[in-house]
């Protein structure tokens, strides 16, 4: 299993987690199969190692009907009861991965559901994001292409109505990839993504740091000031995060081997 901390700054994975100044949460995506439980055992023993006092894992349920209304896969209220039910069954799989802990540890362990982390502050985050998807040209061919790699990566037809439906996906979700959650007034900003293949999400959230074009927006959105949020990406399969043939607007000196360490405990 391969870690990836997409911005390398206070070493490597294991001493993030170990950083008081960082509160990890793990962010489940509830369209992905379950892991097998070992592993799921295994990311939490690791994560507990982590002195916050509590595990967030959040569910991210209500904001998944997007995803399964662009792909067609439910209709009406059977898309809503179909994500509700495999959201149920993430829990159902997480918390017998818990059960399996001391329970010192299990304890600390809390489940959170999309609609807890949409604080007033989130939903100002949100609508800045949408409007500058609207009015940034560089931000919204950014995303569009994120989205167009995604569904080709489905197999599954690139359409316009499919790019746009995902693109708001993605605009509901980039505040808690840029800063993090909150959850019972505690700001947790570490996320862990257990995922089998990799993702290129975080790039999008590396150019919005980064990118001179984005400078005057991302001041926006961390306004009030925000600690930057850090991505951890858990490879499950061990396949390396290869850069992809038409990266986003990123540094190109990003160093890929310098983040990667393979969790054994």
């Amino acid at each position: 299993m391969k870690a990836y901390l997409a911005e390398q700054q206070d070493g490597e994975s294991h001493s993030v987690v170990a950083n008081p100044r960082y509160r990890p949460f793990i962010g489940i995506s509830v369209s992905k199969r379950v892991l097998p439980l070992e592993q799921t055992v295994k990311i939490l023993s690791w994560l507990l190692h982590s002195p916050s006092p509590v595990l967030p894992i959040l569910i991210a349920d209500e904001i998944a009907v997007i995803n399964y209304k662009a792909f067609k896969r439910y209709s009406g209220g059977s898309c809503v009861k179909k994500v509700q039910q495999d959201s149920d069954l993430q829990i159902s799989h997480w918390q017998q991965a818990a059960d399996c802990l001391p329970p010192e540890q299990s304890r600390r362990i809390r489940f959170v559901r999309w609609s807890e982390i949409v604080t007033d502050l989130y939903g100002r985050q949100v609508a800045l994001v949408r409007s500058e998807f609207e009015q940034n040209p560089l931000l919204q061919d950014t995303i569009l292409a994120l989205v167009t790699s995604f569904i080709r990566s489905t197999g599954k037809t690139v359409t316009t109505q499919r790019c746009w439906a995902l693109a708001e996906y993605i605009i509901q979700e980039l505040p808690s990839l840029l800063f993090g959650i909150e959850v019972d007034t505690i700001q947790y900003q570490l996320l862990v993504y257990p995922t089998h293949y990799p993702t290129e999400m975080y790039r999008l959230v590396i150019a919005i740091r980064r990118h001179p074009a984005f400078a005057e927006f991302f001041t926006q959105l961390q306004n009030p000031p925000l600690e930057n949020n850090k991505i951890i990406q858990l490879i499950i399969t061990g396949q390396r995060f290869d850069k992809p043939s038409q990266p986003l607007v990123t540094p190109s000196h990003y160093d890929r081997a310098a983040h990667e360490l393979t969790i054994t405990a």
